[in-house]
């Protein structure tokens, strides 16, 4: 080889090093990441609330299934509980979640799952953080993503915002600590600006493969003239099925 040829060698060589180390490295505002990411778990309810509605799951094969659920919001004074009740169907028993919410920033989940019909058991199951990883009700909705865990991870970074819906977002990159144990790697969230709404998240592998494809649906005025979320979908990319929940809001 001439010299010419070795120089040129080494040149594409350490433009190639430069690449691939710039594509490990994580972009993003971490400060401003993690002051968002702050924001939005520091969100709660209001009052006292309840809804109910149904899961609407679609699989491969286009078998449709439905789960009927309920939702109660509890306000107390150092945190702030969402309890989960689905009913039993020829497909599963019924089931409930609680997520707890701490105001210093902890959360934990509480678990009960009947092992026919609707007779659940006396105590819960205790979960946290990548132990929540499992469905709920036998949906593509994980427990962790109905208590949008992504959000409590170390590691957050704000992305050059977008527009999502003519509306402009926050670009959220929320890589997980623990990706090693399998499950959601990275999780990217569009967020609204102005009320901080989440319209759109996906997730993804290690590997970079989308595993779920999560986004809010269409808004509703209630009787109260409030506008509210009518629907949001989790799509399961591998399982080639999507689960939509629905809420009855009266009008």
């Amino acid at each position: 080889m001439t010299d010419y040829g070795q120089r040129l060698q080494a040149a594409f060589a350490g433009l190639l090093t430069t690449a691939l180390l710039a594509a490990a490295e994580p972009v993003g505002d971490p400060v401003e990441g993690a002051r968002i990411a702050a924001e939005l778990r520091a969100m709660r309810p209001a009052t006292n609330t309840q809804w109910t509605g149904v899961l609407r799951r679609r699989l491969a094969d286009r078998t449709a299934i439905e789960i009927p659920v309920s939702c109660h919001i509890f306000i107390e004074a150092n945190r702030w509980l969402a309890v989960y009740n689905s009913g039993a169907t020829t497909n599963g028993p019924a089931e409930k979640l609680v997520v707890i919410r701490r105001l210093d920033g902890g959360k934990e989940y509480l678990h009960w799952r009947a092992k026919s019909g609707v007779e659940l058991p006396a105590e819960p199951e205790k979960l946290n953080d990548a132990k929540a990883a499992i469905p709920f009700a036998g949906s593509d909705f994980l427990l962790s993503d109905l208590g949008l865990e992504f959000l409590s991870w170390s590691n957050q970074r704000l992305l050059p915002g977008e527009m999502r819906r003519g509306q402009p977002c926050y670009v959220l990159e929320s890589l997980n600590p623990d990706s090693a144990s399998g499950g959601y790697a990275r999780v990217r969230s569009w967020i609204q600006k102005e009320h901080l709404g989440l319209l759109l998240a996906e997730a993804y592998d290690a590997e970079g493969r989308q595993l779920k494809e999560f986004s809010a649906g269409s808004f509703v005025k209630d009787a109260n003239g409030n506008y509210q979320l009518k629907d949001m979908e989790i799509r399961s990319i591998a399982a080639k099925s999507r689960t939509r929940l629905e809420f009855d809001i009266a009008r």
